[in-house]
């Protein structure tokens, strides 16, 4: 039993099988030169020339295999002769060439990795170098950044030491304390007013708070928890103790501080250390106390007007004398208890005091029942610098009841204060 199917057939020629075969066949090889061509960068032209012809000519042969009748027709005989010619050209392409040409058969891939290398070496060449303009131009836009930073810190540096300048060397204590009561900074003055250094209160937050009077403290916690929950503005009056138990006055004020985006940053704080102007002030009022009781105390009455010619203050006993009420006297003009006569005379005196001129006269008033009051009025300087009860006081009047002397019915004697 054959295996392989008949191809041919005495007198009738190729079975269809044979003719189908060889159409394959032609188109296996046609595939092959596509493959070739396609491929060409990886052969020398002249070899693949060759190689193409021989297929081309193994095409052709196997052709006229496929439509001979005859093993001795000429069908037959030309795809031979095809197959001969083909084979030449491979044996061309191989070994003639290869012989003729062995390097370059043999180095062909090398060549090509070679050339592919080159390539990639110019690509690369030239990325680098526009890696390397645009590292040029970063690095110099860098270069100007750091020298415009350097400028910026430098400013930085003359405005920061300007500032600190002028706050290490004021005379209040100056402060600064974060959103959680800590100390960020606080000037050299808080020596001068506390004997305790800038230092100290930045190690101790609540230092503050301890070195507070007893009496104070209470005041002050009031004050800050305040202004700490309203994040606003305020100021307080309160009583320091210094480590070797002396007591100092402080009169503090203190804002919030918030950055350019509205975040709250802390509280900044002033302290003025007022102890010389809480005694001075503690002085005066001792001796304003003590003239008033002078004043009110006195046997004779007495009398301030300002500028005007209004009373401003009568002592009790001026009141008892003229008949009327503190409240009925304060605030009306000194002439209206005087007649046409007595108002001329006053008037004549008024203006040689504003001139300077000082003396005695006598003048005469009238009470509120009617009665009739004399005076004598001396001016008297030295009182008037002693004695100030409502802002700028003119003169002065001390009252005295005196027996009616010849020219007058009673007497009254008075001291101006200029």
């Amino acid at each position: 039993m054959d295996v392989f199917p008949v191809c041919f057939v005495a007198g009738e020629g190729l079975t269809p099988f044979k003719k189908v075969s060889e159409y394959v066949i032609g188109f296996l090889l046609l595939a092959s030169i596509a493959l070739l061509i396609r491929k060409r960068d990886m052969f020398d032209p002249t070899g693949l020339q060759l190689l193409v012809s021989s297929i081309t000519l193994t095409i052709l042969s196997e052709m006229c295999f496929s439509v001979y009748v005859d093993v001795y027709g000429f069908a037959n005989l030309t795809g031979h002769f095809l197959k001969i010619t083909a084979f030449y050209c491979i044996y061309k392409a191989i070994i003639e060439l290869g012989m003729a040409k062995p390097f370059a058969v043999l180095f062909r891939n090398l060549k090509q990795s070679e050339e592919s290398l080159r390539k990639s070496h110019e690509v690369l060449e030239r990325r680098v170098e526009e890696r390397t303009a645009e590292l040029v131009e970063a690095n110099k836009h860098l270069r100007q950044q750091i020298e415009e930073r350097k400028q910026a810190d430098e400013a930085l540096r003359e405005s920061e030491m300007k500032y600190r300048i002028v706050a290490d060397n004021t005379y209040d204590w100056e402060w600064w304390r974060d959103p959680e009561g800590n100390f960020i900074y606080a000037s050299p003055s808080c020596k001068d007013i506390t004997h305790h250094s800038g230092e100290e209160f930045v190690a101790d937050p609540d230092l503050l708070l301890k070195i507070i009077h007893p009496d104070d403290r209470a005041c002050f916690a009031r004050h800050m928890s305040e202004v700490e929950e309203k994040h606003s503005p305020g100021e307080a009056e309160f009583r320091i103790l210094r480590p070797d138990g002396t007591i100092r006055w402080i009169t503090h004020v203190c804002r919030p501080v918030f950055d350019d985006q509205g975040r709250f940053l802390g509280r900044r704080g002033s302290n003025h250390d007022i102890t010389e102007r809480k005694e001075v002030e503690k002085a005066l009022q001792e001796s304003e106390e003590r003239y008033r009781t002078l004043i009110e105390t006195m046997n004779e009455g007495f009398g301030i007007a300002d500028e005007r010619g209004v009373w401003t203050y009568v002592n009790e006993k001026f009141c008892k004398m003229l008949g009327y009420s503190y409240d009925e006297i304060v605030g009306r003009p000194v002439h209206d208890w005087l007649d046409e006569a007595n108002r001329k005379i006053y008037e004549e005196q008024s203006m040689r005091r504003r001139k300077g001129e000082q003396g005695p006269y006598e003048i005469a008033g009238t009470r509120k029942d009617g009665a009739t009051v004399y005076a004598l009025v001396s001016p008297n300087l030295f009182l008037a610098k002693l004695v100030s009860f409502k802002g700028v006081s003119p003169w002065s009047l001390i009252l005295r009841s005196v027996r009616r002397p010849k020219n007058l019915s009673a007497k009254l004697f008075l001291k101006s204060k200029c």
